[in-house]
C-alpha cells in the first residue's frame, strides 16, 4: 500500500513539472530569448565612446524583438551573420561610416568584451582609422556611428551592407580635335551598384552611366552620357589594383563616342593625375 501511494505522489509531482513550460519560466525571470532586437535612434551616435555608452542606454531599454523578415535580411549579410552568432554573454558592437557625413562605406565589429564601453571603444577605433584614411586620401569628412550593440540593431538592413560609395574619377574627352578634361567624384546609385553619377570638382552633375563587371570580374562593360546627352558612348572598363586601406579599386576605361573617345582613370590612382 505504501508503494502505491509513493508512485501516485511521484506521478503528480512530475505532472506538475511538465505543466510549467520553460518559456513561462524565462518570461518570469525576464531572460531575453529573441534572436535579435531593434530600436530606432533620433540621431547618430558618433560621439566619444564613453559618451555614446551613456547615451545609448535609455534606448536599449526600449528595444523590441526584431521581426523575422529583418532577421532574414541581416542573416544574409555574412559580416553581420557571423557577428550575431558571437557569444551573447559578452559585449559586442558594430560601428559604420555615417552616410550623413559621406557616401563611403566601412564597418568594424568587436566582440568578446567584458563591458559595453570596451566593445564600443574597440569598434569605434577600428572604424575611425578607416574613415581617417579615406578623409586624408580623398579629402572627405567621414565619421563613424554606432549601428549595433549586443544583438540590438538601430537601422534598417541596408545599413549593414558594404558598398564602395564614391571614388575619384578623371576623364579626358577627345572629340573633333578638342580635348576636355573632367575630374570629380563618382557616386554609385542603387543597391546593385551598377548605375553611377559623375559630379565634377565644381559640384555639378555632368555625367551619368552604368557599368557591368560580369559578377565580380576584372573586365566589364560601361556606358556613359555627359552634358545632357551631348556626348555619350559605350566601352570597356578594367579593374587594375585594390587599395586595402580605402577598400576600393583603381582602374581605367575607354569609351567610344560618335566623334572620338573618352579615356578614364578612376579610384585612388586618379588622385595622382594632375
Amino acid at each position: 500500500m505504501r508503494k502505491i501511494i509513493f508512485i501516485l505522489f511521484g506521478v503528480v509531482l512530475l505532472s506538475g513539472c511538465v505543466s510549467n513550460p520553460v518559456n513561462q519560466l524565462t518570461s518570469t525571470l525576464g531572460i531575453d530569448s529573441a534572436e535579435a532586437y531593434r530600436v530606432s535612434l533620433p540621431y547618430s551616435m558618433n560621439d566619444q565612446a564613453w559618451n555614446t555608452n551613456d547615451l545609448i542606454r535609455p534606448y536599449m531599454r526600449k528595444r523590441k524583438p526584431a521581426q523575422s523578415g529583418f532577421i532574414n535580411d541581416i542573416r544574409n549579410i555574412k559580416f553581420v551573420d557571423r557577428w550575431l552568432d558571437r557569444d551573447s554573454n559578452k559585449s559586442k558592437a558594430i560601428f559604420a561610416i555615417d552616410p550623413q557625413s559621406c557616401k563611403d562605406s566601412s564597418r568594424y565589429a568587436s566582440w568578446n568584451f567584458r563591458t559595453d564601453l570596451a566593445a564600443i571603444t574597440r569598434a569605434k577605433d577600428g572604424c575611425d582609422k578607416t574613415a581617417q584614411k579615406i578623409n586624408e586620401q580623398l579629402g572627405k569628412a567621414c565619421k563613424c556611428r554606432l549601428v549595433a550593440l549586443n544583438d540590438t540593431f538601430f537601422y534598417n538592413a541596408n545599413t549593414y551592407k558594404q558598398h564602395t560609395g564614391s571614388f575619384p574619377w578623371v576623364m579626358e574627352v577627345v572629340e573633333s580635335d578638342q580635348t576636355i578634361k573632367i575630374s570629380g567624384m563618382v557616386s554609385l546609385v542603387g543597391d546593385k551598384q551598377e548605375r553611377f553619377n559623375l559630379v565634377n570638382d565644381s559640384g555639378r552633375n555632368v555625367c551619368s552611366g552604368r557599368f557591368d563587371f560580369n559578377k565580380g570580374g576584372s573586365k566589364g562593360d560601361i556606358s556613359l552620357s555627359c552634358f545632357d546627352g551631348k556626348i555619350n558612348g559605350d566601352g570597356e572598363v578594367l579593374r587594375a589594383e585594390y587599395n586595402k586601406d580605402l577598400r576600393m579599386y583603381s582602374g581605367t576605361a575607354l569609351i567610344k563616342t560618335q566623334k572620338g573617345e573618352m579615356r578614364v582613370v578612376y579610384g585612388p590612382n586618379a588622385l595622382k593625375i594632375k
